[in-house]
């Protein structure tokens, strides 16, 4: 849904309109309230607007010519639903800051003006907090005349009006004192003037659910009368906007009310309010002394105009205050001419604001600094979106993007894009260009897996930064903005294990964005405290259900903190944690219990409009979305009400927003639901005579988004790389020397991709078994690759794997040396580049396979190697510091030549699969959770496959992963299908190679980007990269 602001120019001396001019303010954002006021001192007047439905409020500068820039936003609470924006000079620098009402958190926000029209990325303290109250109205002034702003609200949901005096630097108390309390008076707008003209400012306040207006006596030192004087409207007029001003030029403040009820506007000669239900305005006209007449005499009558805001100014230059008010119900604004005597015209000229747009707010101010008053008009419509696309970005071979997020990291006033790269260990930042697209990503080194993503601005500088959850090392990494979109280094705090979820939000009212993670290992949600510098305290861990999936937080009991709700997956419910306002919660208790319902999702939001905040849950097991509803006192119904998303959906995901613009908040469901897969194919690619590809993998090394194929010519001592178009098809190979010396019969069995210096993009690694060594081909600014001098390795080196091992300096080298005495060997990176000599580890005989990855949840990396001759695999242990400890050999098939490691089962830790070359089956070890491995259980055994290699992928896209061989005794691949606990297929599905082609390596990636995985081959014997698509349907 996309939402605009309206401008009207005035044409000087006459009463006409030239517009609207559209300024969108963000799909879904649902903007509520428009002011005018010169943020930026430049002498134009910018437009700020609360936006409800995006949970922010935006700014845009004025150019001084009636145009404005593109909105900027800045962040509120989550859940804040802003209702009304006003701004005042509230820290007397000089400057005007921006305050606004907050209906969703019962507060009001404070955005401190820096002081050039830029505000904090984020809501500063939260004050004039009031449970369960639903502030519908803020305005300033300085009520007790010290100089000054003081902030008065109205609550609509408590019946009152609250007032919050300045401390005279900018705060203020976190409690309003409040007055005026009116049974069922539903306040809904607010303002200040001195009715009774006793040189004192008073407080006039429409009562929409009472039928009338309220004035509160002030006592000219900040404190107001106990209860309201109050003004009939009239039956059914709803009044829900005020506006005070002398319209009749007799020297006092008379009141005009907008009655949206009776569509009409009431003027109470010194009062003049909007009237929704009887479609006009009431003016009642002051007597002088504050008191005003029982009815109010009734202008600008309009069928079905539903008025919902009303301001005065002087639209024709004349002189004399006229009547502006936006009609919601006839999409339009009216503009009823004042006589100068407190009459006006009886019925209004009317300006359309385009069909559908629902204008909800209305302002007056000159914008084109012409010296007369133009209109800015807030639309709270829906309007029809298509969408175009997509257009799609690398995040690198292997990367598995699993978690994103937008937010404008470079303040360039555009969303930029962060996603959590599980496969690469990184976080890519992807920097808007203001068009819409973006610009190649830019990787930072995160830890192992990083499984969840979320940006706000931690060290409250102005900047976003970033926060992950590293699933694999069992931390939240921090990564802190530079101020223009770089990054400083993450710093990892050690939490649970196996992180699936990050969230962050204020617990403690310190004014800093504090941490909460839900750790799926333990079962616990971690609490990380901001130091108030963007560093963290320890994690104070809470224990929860099994497997907890997800968390947000929100402030479920309406005591003015945040709580925190957690979706435990493995547990089938809900669990909520209260806040005792420090930022300690209360043990969990649980709700909304259903058999089998996996929760995968949590998100927190009203989901039937009565004020109280519910929990939605995407259940992957029951195939449904629940809805568990709230009690407003941070209690819930015991079972959730379900909504079925379709047999085998499998819901992964829930968000919630009012995506039709009706008001109320509507559910989005990701279903992650598998296909049926097939594969075409093979179409294959010559890597020349006699060149005995060995081994294959995939990255994209060129920077064009589409994966490319890199291949270890075994036969021809050298690596090719055939670049991919991005629709399953491949140019021909470019070769490239594995040796600086001539004529070196390097036999190159395995290469790495990855970027090792930051320089150019990703460079290549290789294990030549022929001479020794290890060699890196590294990426020049061209595209093409300059081989390095080899460094020395054990004896045969098998298999070669780069990740950071060290935690410092980036990605080390891990090699397989599979000549006795059979090592594994590491190359720690060294600080100024480079690496030092390898440090080996004595495993078993023939170390054929090598892969990397915490396999302890230490939080660093550890080894598994496959010892083809000892018919084991073996778990190396890293110590933090990339020296690493041999654990007992673990038996499994005869002769495993190849290993892969994953979580099979789910359960947050990863296990080993194992191809059994010798025993023509894939073996499966299951972790426990602290690195010690079950017995394998032997799957997909085809008699005569001879299995050479292994990995493990979702092939046909239901959420499970499956097992995938390159069998080069049958001249096929096989495909192994999950269960998604650990279990497999007894026998698998096979796709044939051709015959005398011998396939010892296989890859699994999307190579045409149509979504699934495809599978490439290394065929030996047939000198020759076989490319097989993935066709899935559902």
């Amino acid at each position: 849904m996309l939402h605009h602001l309206f401008f009207f120019l005035l044409v000087p001396c006459t009463v006409t309109f030239t517009g609207p001019t559209n300024y969108p303010t963000g799909v879904g954002s649902i903007p509520t309230s428009v002011t005018l006021a010169d943020v930026d001192g430049d002498g134009d007047l910018d437009a700020i607007v609360s936006n409800k439905g995006t949970n922010d409020v935006g700014v845009l500068l004025g150019n001084g010519d009636g145009t404005f820039a593109a909105q900027k936003t800045y962040g509120l609470l989550a859940a804040s639903a802003p209702a009304s924006v006003t701004t005042a000079d509230v820290d007397d620098d000089g400057d005007l800051d921006i305050i606004v009402a907050n209906t969703g958190t019962n507060d009001i926000g404070i955005l401190i003006n820096n002081p050039t029209g830029t505000f904090p990325v984020n809501q500063g303290p939260r004050v004039g907090f009031f449970a369960g109250s639903a502030p519908a109205s803020v305005t300033t002034a300085d009520v007790n005349g010290d100089g000054k702003a003081d902030i008065i609200v109205a609550y609509k949901n408590t019946n009152n009006v609250g007032v919050l005096l300045n401390s005279g630097t900018g705060t203020f108390p976190a409690a309003p004192v409040t007055y005026g309390l009116l049974a069922n008076s539903a306040p809904t707008s607010v303002k200040t003037a001195d009715a009774n003209g006793d040189g004192k400012l008073d407080i006039i306040v429409a009562n929409s659910g009472t039928n009338n207006f309220g004035v509160i006596l002030g006592n000219g030192d900040g404190t107001f009368a106990a209860t309201q004087l109050t003004y009939a409207t009239g039956t059914g007029t709803v009044p829900v906007s005020v506006v005070a001003g002398d319209i009749d030029r007799d020297g006092d403040n008379d009141v005009l009310v907008a009655d949206s009820g009776t569509n009409q506007i009431g003027v109470f000669l010194a009062v003049c309010i909007a009237y929704k239900n009887t479609n006009n305005v009431g003016v009642l006209l002051n007597s002088g002394t504050g008191t005003f007449p029982a009815a109010p005499v009734n202008y600008g009558l309009l069928a079905n105009s539903e008025p919902t805001s009303v301001k005065t100014a002087d639209a024709n230059g004349d002189g004399k205050l006229d009547i502006v008010t936006a009609n919601s119900g006839t999409n339009n604004f009216g503009v009823i001419l004042g006589n100068g005597d407190g009459t006006f015209a009886a019925t209004p000229v009317t300006y359309a604001t385009g069909a559908g747009t629902v204008p909800v707010s209305v302002v007056a101010g000159d914008i084109d600094r012409d010296g007369d008053n133009d209109v800015l008009v807030a639309d709270s419509a829906s309007c029809t979106v298509t969408f175009t696309g997509p257009t799609n970005y690398a995040t690198g071979v292997g990367s598995t993007p699993n978690s994103v997020t937008l937010a404008d990291v470079d303040r360039d006033g555009d969303l930029d894009a962060i996603v959590a790269n599980s496969g690469s260990g990184t976080v890519g930042v992807l920097l808007n260009n203001g068009a819409g697209t973006f610009v190649a990503q830019t990787p930072l080194v995160a830890g192992t897996t990083p499984a969840s993503v979320y940006a706000k601005d931690l060290d409250n500088d102005g900047d976003i930064d970033i926060v992950v959850a590293n699933s694999g090392s069992g931390t939240v990494g921090v990564f802190l903005n530079n101020g223009g979109g770089t990054f400083a280094a993450q710093v990892p705090y050690t939490v649970g294990a196996t992180p699936k979820s990050v969230y962050g939000a204020l617990l403690n009212n310190d004014a800093f964005i504090d941490i909460v993670v839900a750790n799926s290992g333990p079962g616990t949600v971690g609490v990380l405290l901001n130091n108030g510098d963007g560093t963290f305290a320890a994690q104070v861990p809470y224990t929860v259900g099994t497997t907890p999936s997800s968390v947000f937080v929100a402030d479920v009991d309406k005591d003015g903190d945040n709580d925190i709700v957690v979706a435990n997956s493995g547990s089938n419910n809900v669990g909520v944690l209260l806040n005792n306002g420090a930022g300690v919660f209360a043990t969990q208790v649980v709700y909304g219990t259903l058999a089998t319902s996996t929760p995968q999702s949590v998100v927190v939001t009203d989901a039937n409009g009565d004020g109280k905040l519910d929990i939605v849950t995407a259940n992957s097991g029951t195939n449904n979305v629940g809805v568990i509803l709230g009690n407003g006192d941070g209690s819930f119904a015991a079972t959730p009400v379900t909504y079925a998303t379709g047999t085998g959906t499998l819901p992964v995901s829930v968000v919630a927003g009012d995506v039709d613009g009706d008001g109320d908040n509507d559910v989005l469901v990701a279903d992650s639901a598998s296909c049926t897969a097939t594969f075409t194919g093979p179409t294959n690619y010559p890597t020349g005579a006699t060149s005995a590809p060995r081994f294959v993998t995939l990255a994209d090394v060129n920077g064009d988004g589409n994966l490319d194929a890199i291949v270890a010519d075994t036969g021809t001592d050298r690596v090719g790389v055939l670049l991919g178009k991005g629709d399953g098809t491949f140019a021909a190979q470019t070769t490239y020397l594995t040796s600086t010396v001539a004529n070196a019969d390097t036999q190159p069995t395995s290469v790495f991709v990855t970027d090792l210096d930051g320089v150019n993009g990703p460079d290549i690694v290789v294990a030549n078994f022929g001479t020794d060594n290890v060699d890196i081909l590294l990426r020049q600014a061209d595209g093409t690759f300059t081989t390095q001098v080899p460094m020395a390795a054990g004896v045969k080196p098998s298999s070669v794997y780069v990740a950071n091992l060290d935690g410092v300096n980036g990605p080390d080298i891990v090699v397989a040396n599979s000549g006795p005495p059979g090592t594994v060997g590491v190359f720690l990176r060294q600080p100024g580049g480079g690496y030092a000599p390898q440090v080996t580890t004595n495993v078993g005989n023939t170390p054929s396979s090598v892969f990397v990855a915490d396999v302890d949840k230490d939080g660093d990396n550890d080894v598994v190697v496959a010892n083809s001759g000892s018919n084991t695999v073996q778990v190396l242990l890293n110590n933090g510091a990339g020296a690493l400890t041999a654990q007992a050999p673990i038996p499994v098939g005869n002769t495993p030549t190849s290993v892969f490691v994953a979580d099979v089962d789910k359960d947050g830790d990863n296990d080993i699969v194992v191809a059994n070359s010798g025993s023509n089956n894939a073996g499966v070890l299951l972790n426990n959770g602290a690195g010690a491995f079950a017995p394998q259980v032997v799957y997909g055994t085809l008699a005569g496959s001879t299995p050479q290699s292994v990995v493990v992928t979702d092939a046909n896209g239901d959420g499970k992963l499956d097992i995938v061989t390159a069998n080069s005794g049958t001249n096929n691949f096989g495909v192994i299908l999950g269960n998604g606990d650990g279990t497999f297929a007894a026998t698998p599905v096979t796709y044939a190679t051709g015959a005398g082609t011998a396939p010892t390596s296989v890859v699994a990636g999307d190579v045409d980007r149509d979504g699934d995985n495809d599978i490439l081959v290394a065929d030996t014997t047939a000198d020759q990269i076989g490319v097989f698509l993935a066709a899935c349907s559902k």
